[in-house]
């Protein structure tokens, strides 16, 4: 059965991970990119409520996305530039519930499916998190966790380890395939992140092509525009 906390079956946290330099983006905040009417991070909370009663913004003191304020519980890393992983620190301790689906904030195609079923694998597998594996690589940053991860990842930051992956040697984890969520009717897609312009349009184009907008050419060239 697929869970969902509205339905008083689980309770989830929804954290977003905004801290970063934007550096490949040419220092455009990625989180606040157009994307089809709304800012991606806008489209990023509206998918994750689906699944989450509580959507948090992991960011620090000088970022634009503290003007989402209004849509989410904005939270600050408590040391700066310590990675996604100081991100996922400050997320984990400012959470209400015990299992949280972390994301990056430059993930446009979510799948809030993805996450419940993912959620729902934790619990049968009394599991720390659950991770989706593709093309050989694991893709941390749309998992699901549990809150007591934090315990291993302030072990590897008193250490200055700040590599993501370190994580995986001090947790429960489990992996899930593409042929996991094929089998859910779900694709990976929702893995993809846009770290570069190229990246960004490429994505703009793909959501065209899911919405079959032929004529939204227009739209497209506008958002994606870095001249």
């Amino acid at each position: 059965m697929l869970l969902h906390p509205r339905e008083g079956v689980l309770m989830l946290s929804g954290i977003i991970l905004a801290g970063g330099r934007n550096t490949r983006m040419g220092g455009r905040n990625k989180a606040m990119l157009p994307f089809h009417g709304e800012t991606l991070i806008s489209r990023q909370i509206r998918i994750m409520r689906e699944v989450c009663e509580e959507i948090l913004i992991v960011t620090h003191p000088d970022n634009e996305v503290q003007l989402m304020a209004d849509q989410a519980l904005v939270v600050f890393d408590a040391i700066r530039d310590q990675g996604p992983l100081g991100g996922i620190q400050a997320g984990l301790r400012a959470s209400q519930h015990d299992i949280s689906w972390v994301v990056a904030c430059d993930e446009p195609f979510l799948s809030s499916q993805a996450a419940a079923y993912m959620a729902e694998k934790l619990v049968h597998e009394q599991a720390d998190a659950i991770i989706p594996w593709r093309d050989g690589r694991h893709q941390m940053l749309h998992g699901v966790y549990r809150r007591h991860c934090v315990k291993g990842i302030d072990h590897l930051l008193a250490k200055e380890v700040y590599k993501v992956s370190a994580l995986l040697k001090l947790i429960r984890w489990h992996k899930v395939e593409e042929e996991w969520f094929q089998s859910k009717g779900l694709e990976l897609d929702f893995t993809l992140d846009v770290d570069t312009p190229e990246q960004y349009k490429q994505a703009l184009d793909e959501e065209n092509n899911k919405r079959g907008c032929e004529q939204d050419g227009g739209k497209i060239s506008q958002e994606g525009d870095f001249s």
